[in-house]
């Protein structure tokens, strides 16, 4: 039986030819793309784009390919194109992708790129689970440097749809209060 999504959005195995992580599909599924608190953006396949104000995986893929080019990937992978995959960024930014090596999509780790540390790192565990990490606090250190998504606990999800809408409305989606642009 397939998943209910989130008002707005197809699901995504009717419109992307992508092979994706399983927990990747099922946090689309629930929730769709969209942003966790201003901190970070859950980026969705191109398909799924609806809106110019969309961040689309294929965007965040381009500059996480620039990214590997321009300042060395991962110490012995040397896979042509770069073997990353976008699912997200954040304020730092730090660029939140997989790495595609393996067949099976559930055996990508994911990998994370901060411009202030020029690095990348892997964390081996898919993207819930590194949300969650993250939330709690766990691991030796914050892997976004810097995020105010560590150790929170907990952390407020807006659909890319209910973003937009809001912003449209002229109401910053973060705090509900009417943008005040003087």
């Amino acid at each position: 039986m397939p998943l209910p999504t989130p008002a707005g959005e197809p699901r995504l195995d009717m419109v992307s030819t992508l092979r994706l992580p399983d927990d990747y599909t099922w946090f689309l599924a629930h929730y769709g793309g969209g942003e966790i608190d201003p901190s970070m953006v859950i980026v969705v396949p191109d398909e799924l784009k609806t809106t110019d104000a969309d961040q689309e995986m294929g965007q965040e893929t381009g500059t996480a390919h620039l990214t590997w080019q321009m300042e060395g990937g991962i110490p012995g992978v040397t896979d042509v194109p770069p073997p990353v995959l976008s699912w997200g960024v954040d304020h730092a930014p730090t660029l939140l992708c997989w790495l595609t090596i393996e067949n099976d999509p559930n055996q990508w780790p994911v990998v994370t790129f901060n411009h202030g540390f020029l690095k990348w790192e892997i964390h081996s565990c898919g993207m819930v689970e590194f949300l969650i990490r993250v939330l709690r606090g766990e691991g030796p250190e914050d892997p976004l440097h810097g995020s105010p998504l560590w150790a929170a606990g907990t952390a407020r999800f807006l659909n890319r749809h209910e973003a937009s809408r809001l912003r449209s409305a002229g109401i910053d989606p973060h705090t509900g209060q009417e943008f005040n642009f003087g």
